[in-house]
């Protein structure tokens, strides 16, 4: 859905949704508070629990790696981080899991 910007200086649309992305501290990590439809495997091995917190490594059907947070056994959201390695993204799970 585009809508144009109200100025009698640029009549250019803009995408309504650019402003609607998740926050997240690095530009390149994708927080979101539902199931990401792009998930290809869920690793068994790459799990990481402390005191009823649970991190899952999955890998996306690009091949970007990231992991599903859990809070007493109920999801809470889903963190992609592109462009890093799995033991990157193996640290940061188990950090989230040690919060």
């Amino acid at each position: 859905m585009k809508y144009e910007k109200e100025s009698s200086t640029s009549s250019q649309p803009i995408n309504v949704d650019e402003n609607i992305k998740p926050q997240s501290i690095d530009k390149s990590v994708q927080i979101t508070p539902f199931h990401r439809s792009d998930i290809e495997y869920f690793s068994k091995y790459l799990i990481f629990h402390n005191e009823g917190r649970k991190a899952v490594v999955f890998t996306t059907t690009e091949g970007s790696y990231g992991y599903r947070c859990y809070i007493n056994q109920v999801f809470t959201q889903d963190v992609l981080i592109p462009n890093k390695s799995v033991h990157f993204v193996e640290d940061a799970a188990n950090n989230w899991s040690k919060q």
